[in-house]
């Protein structure tokens, strides 16, 4: 599928799958966000044993996997805007600075919310757009390797050297909580130390599916038996990823062999993961999944809630809850993100887009863009 085949096919319709597979994404990291206490240092407190179990699964088979997925869905999401005939690169480049100056707002509320990073990132995307699909899928392993170059080297300790976050305190005041210089030191030692390209590939990768055409056939893709293949893969990179985590080596070529692995591992783990989310989601089983839509159209407003919310319901300025049962908490990620699936379906009924993308796409355009949806009848 050729590129004017893609401009075609965005100019029709929005993709919903997309829609609902970032939804996916954030149904991850919330439960994610929840089982790390949004940072705090609880450990699992008070535990049953439902809660190690629940523990132990978790820190196995999620942690990454959804963040990848969304970090691609934004990825797709840039290349759909930019291959729209009439946005110009400049407009694209003002979008991400709106998204990076947002991203420095909400690092009042959480540390490493990923929106200042996707925004810098994002202003250079347009250099890369051009690219052949052979060159962008040679530039995602080549950045791919630089991460884990990066990260082997732990560069962000050696910059910014570390001290306790403050923000690991359940019962720090408010005022102290949002204070920026705690928050963007944490956050640029944890971006530098896991490797300064990781967003570049995964939105490279975005760029990937978009040039060989898979987003725009993604029904098909989900029906070819792709669920075995990587399924076997993820498996094995999973076990490979174990077995490589003990060993023990001063050599850094064999540590940087590891922390590939573990990312490649990552990567399979959140594609296995999409796949079984798009073959739910295309089944005639399943069709409450499309309420999936609605959430992930909302995708911005509804992440940054997500670490409101969960921001108030875990410390002392607010519910104080960090000390509940892991069980628990996970139950109040899965309230949380439910709650927010209704509200977005029914606000969407009302609304054209969500708060802040209403906001974002009124900076971009520099004018009040129509809010409201208006009634014909």
């Amino acid at each position: 599928m050729n590129l004017t085949q893609n401009n075609t096919n965005i100019q029709k319709s929005r993709i919903s799958e997309i829609d609902a597979m970032r939804a996916f994404a954030l149904l991850g990291i919330c439960i994610v966000h929840f089982w790390n206490s949004y940072g705090l240092k609880t450990g699992i407190t008070n535990s049953i044993s439902i809660d190690k179990y629940i523990n132990s699964l978790i820190a196995i088979l999620l942690p990454g996997r959804f963040a990848d997925i969304f970090a691609v869905m934004f990825g797709i999401s840039f290349f759909i805007i930019l291959s729209k005939p009439n946005y110009s690169r400049e407009k694209f480049v003002w979008r991400s600075m709106i998204l990076m100056i947002s991203g420095l707002a909400v690092k009042r509320i959480y540390t490493y919310d990923a929106l200042f990073w996707y925004g810098l990132i994002g202003c250079i995307l347009p250099i890369f757009y051009n690219c052949r699909k052979t060159v962008i899928l040679l530039l995602v392993i080549f950045f791919l390797a630089i991460t884990s170059i990066l990260d082997v080297q732990d560069l962000g300790v050696k910059l910014l050297p570390s001290v306790s976050s403050v923000r690991s305190d359940p019962d720090i005041p408010i005022l102290e909580y949002i204070s920026y210089p705690h928050s963007l030191r944490d956050y640029l030692r944890s971006i530098i130390s896991s490797g300064i390209f990781g967003t570049l590939y995964l939105f490279l990768l975005g760029f990937y599916l978009g040039k060989i055409g898979i987003i725009y056939r993604l029904r098909d893709y989900s029906k070819n038996g792709s669920v075995l293949k990587w399924g076997v893969i993820y498996s094995v990179l999973l076990f490979l990823n174990y077995l490589l985590n003990h060993i023990t080596s001063d050599a850094f070529f064999v540590d940087i062999i590891i922390s590939f692995i573990y990312k490649i591992m990552l990567l399979s783990g959140a594609i296995f993961y999409s796949i079984i989310f798009l073959k739910l989601y295309f089944s005639s089983g399943f069709r409450f999944l499309t309420f999936f839509e609605s959430y992930g159209k909302l995708g911005l407003t509804n992440y940054v809630l997500q670490h409101i919310i969960g921001v108030f319901i875990l410390y002392s300025f607010g519910a104080g809850l960090s000390g509940i049962l892991l069980s628990y908490k996970i139950l109040i990620a899965f309230v949380v993100f439910s709650l927010q699936l209704a509200c977005s379906f029914y606000w969407l009924k009302v609304y054209k887009y969500g708060p802040l993308e209403w906001f974002w796409r009124s900076l971009t355009n520099l004018r009040i863009v129509p809010f409201k949806i208006q009634n014909t009848s």
